[in-house]
């Protein structure tokens, strides 16, 4: 292969070398001819990799900087529509890989439909320099936008401008305004993308604590919480009901291990936050008595959760009470664990009248202290019963012996069958409408049986909760026996029955059955059934514990 011709002037003559430099032109030429052509691609790619690296820690760095911000929106500046000499740049450090570069003094331009309200953007750019830095303004809906930018990186940089945008469409027009060459060089603008954003609103921040954490039974804590960004709190779980931002609560005395939430919403959103108080194990002294009877006063029953201090949790023998279930595809809490809102129960109290304009709390003073809500945590059926015997001051078990002789114990139980009018029928809850009859209605549902009709003469205010929650459906029925008892205020004396006394243990448990006349052979003959369960214990009988009920309602599907 023939020697190619060096250029003239492009090499010394040989004579004219210092023979010291040889070895040092050698050894730079060895040097150099490492980098052979594979090598240098090898490198550019590094290169590449870190120059992306870096411009993705400054979108990063950007994006941490407004910390309080969200990106609700975007243009690609590729799909703007481009002025004269302008052009689409391939760049693997760019958002999809484009960018558009201006060449010279002009506006790229695009529209945008933002999902919701914005108040700043932020325009990723670098530029050219050339005796200087590339001049960027920014015009949206025709208005402009800040001042002009001085774009002096060279690798993509978030340029931050801060614009109040309404939800809805708007034009956008970017601009390069100081072209111009000095020399060998000239500026030029290149834009990635512009971003459109928008605050964050914080989600509240709940600290929720308990002191003590861990209570003897008897004994109760404190709960103390604070919140940031809150609006309003609610609680569930072992307490209820609405709670301001900060503040204390007593859980009263407790007996088993009790989690209390608190739901906090903000204009950010909603938190949760959940504590829980164990409870050292002891064995409370059951209810074998009747207290002592009001004989025309009124007896403040013990609180819901005293009450629950002295319940000794037992094992479920009706499964069914303890199931989520569903009807007609709705979800509803197992209603050994429902707790009835503060609407149902101000609804019971005095929601609602009887034919003779009376409330509730009108024909019986008790049904102040009615609410369902023990505060037990996963109760049996049994503890549920406990409870309310405590409660109410009546022995354990003559109420299980009742409750036997009503329901055997199912929630789920029907019973007395009528047929309804049309008007009334559709009021009733599906679960107790007889299958294919459009007429026919059970109107005692629960475990006590709560009788209920819409025109108020039966059971008030009940409905839907006295099926919804087993708790509220015993705790009612409860009251009514010891209304009967105690006569509370003389209000049940002024029924005018000459036969009726206050006081009367097994005839207030008969009440529930047929209070009027006092003594009638109804009442007695249901006073019968009841002893019996008792004497016998029924609850206790293997026939009762491995009962299963035949006739569930067929609307009801159990999780």
């Amino acid at each position: 292969m023939p020697k190619a011709k060096l250029k003239k002037g492009k090499t010394m003559p040989k004579a004219s070398r210092p023979s010291s430099e040889k070895p040092t032109i050698k050894k730079q030429m060895s040097k150099y001819n490492r980098f052979t052509p594979a090598s240098r691609q090898t490198n550019k790619v590094l290169v590449a990799i870190f120059v992306a690296l870096f411009a993705g820690v400054g979108w990063y760095l950007l994006f941490v900087s407004h910390a309080a911000t969200m990106a609700i929106a975007s243009i690609e500046a590729e799909t703007m529509i481009l002025p004269t000499g302008a052009s689409t740049v391939t760049d693997t450090t760019a958002s999809n890989s484009s960018a558009i570069k201006l060449n010279a003094n002009g506006t790229a331009s695009g529209s945008i439909n933002l999902p919701s309200a914005g108040n700043s953007l932020a325009i990723s750019a670098k530029g050219t320099q050339c005796k200087g830095a590339p001049t960027m303004t920014l015009t949206v809906d025709n208005v402009s936008v800040g001042s002009a930018v001085s774009v002096t990186a060279t690798s993509w940089t978030a340029y931050n401008f801060t614009k109040s945008l309404a939800a809805g469409p708007h034009t956008i027009a970017v601009s390069f305004t100081n072209y111009s060459t000095w020399k060998n060089c000239a500026k030029a603008l290149f834009i990635d993308k512009v971003t459109f954003m928008a605050d964050i609103t914080p989600a509240p921040a709940i600290t929720l604590g308990a002191s003590p954490t861990a209570v003897a039974s008897g004994t109760s804590s404190t709960l103390t919480w604070s919140t940031t960004n809150a609006n309003s709190c609610t609680a569930s779980g072992a307490w209820s009901g609405s709670q301001p931002v900060s503040g204390t609560h007593s859980t009263g005395v407790l007996s088993t291990p009790s989690t209390y939430t608190l739901s906090c919403t903000g204009s950010g959103g909603t938190t949760n936050s959940s504590v829980t108080v164990t409870v050292t194990s002891s064995t409370p002294s059951p209810q074998i008595s009747w207290t002592t009877c009001g004989n025309g006063t009124l007896i403040v029953p013990m609180s819901s959760s005293a009450a629950a201090t002295l319940v000794t949790h037992q094992p479920e023998t009706r499964p069914y009470n303890a199931r989520n279930y569903t009807i007609g595809g709705i979800a509803h809490i197992a209603a050994n664990n429902y707790v009835p809102t503060d609407a149902e129960i101000s609804n019971f109290r005095t929601g609602q009248k009887d034919s003779s304009g009376r409330t509730n709390l009108q024909t019986n003073p008790y049904s102040a202290y009615v609410d369902g809500r023990p505060g037990l945590s996963n109760p049996s059926t049994d503890d549920l019963i406990q409870w309310a015997a405590h409660k109410w001051g009546i022995p354990e078990d003559w109420l299980r012996a009742q409750y036997v002789n009503e329901s055997y114990w199912s929630q789920y139980g029907l019973g007395d069958r009528v047929t309804e009018n049309a008007t009334d029928y559709p009021l009733f809850p599906v679960q107790s409408r007889v299958p294919n009859t459009n007429s026919d209605v059970y109107e005692s549902m629960g475990i006590t049986q709560v009788k209920w009709r819409p025109n108020g003469s039966a059971s008030l205010g009940t409905e839907p909760v006295r099926w919804e929650s087993t708790a509220f459906n015993i705790d009612y029925q409860a009251s009514a026996i010891r209304f009967y008892y105690d006569n509370p205020n003389n209000v049940r004396s002024a029924w005018g029955d000459t036969t009726y006394k206050a006081c009367d243990q097994w005839n207030s448990i008969g009440g529930w059955f047929q209070p009027y006349p006092w003594g009638n052979s109804g009442q007695q003959t249901y006073v019968a059934n009841v002893q019996n369960h008792l004497s016998q214990r029924t609850w206790t009988t293997s026939s009762f514990l491995n009962w299963t009920p035949s006739n569930l309602p067929t609307s009801i599907t159990f999780q």
